[in-house]
């Protein structure tokens, strides 16, 4: 399991998109995996785009999974395949 936070200054500069695909090459080419899964919080925009910008699809919703402040959110449930990453992704 694994996060990226980046500080406000560092966004937008590619750096959770170069954590997210070292951490993939690491899970296929190292670890032999044939498939990653992850959840990430549907409101989060940028975490969507990233997953998607590295290949990995939705597969489906969790309604209500968080609940932050008071109010509850939900994720989508996103997989990769090693083929297709290995095919290119974006």
């Amino acid at each position: 399991m694994f996060a990226t936070m980046l500080d406000q200054n560092s966004q937008g500069k590619g750096h959770a998109e170069e954590v997210v695909r070292r951490v993939v090459d690491y899970g296929f080419c190292q670890l032999n995996l044939n498939k990653i899964t992850l959840d990430v919080m549907g409101f989060n925009k940028k975490a969507v785009h990233i997953y998607q910008k590295v290949g990995f699809e939705v597969e489906g919703k969790k309604i209500q999974e968080y609940y932050i402040k008071g109010n509850y959110y939900d994720s989508l449930a996103k997989g990769l395949l090693r083929e297709k990453y290995e095919n290119g992704s974006d």
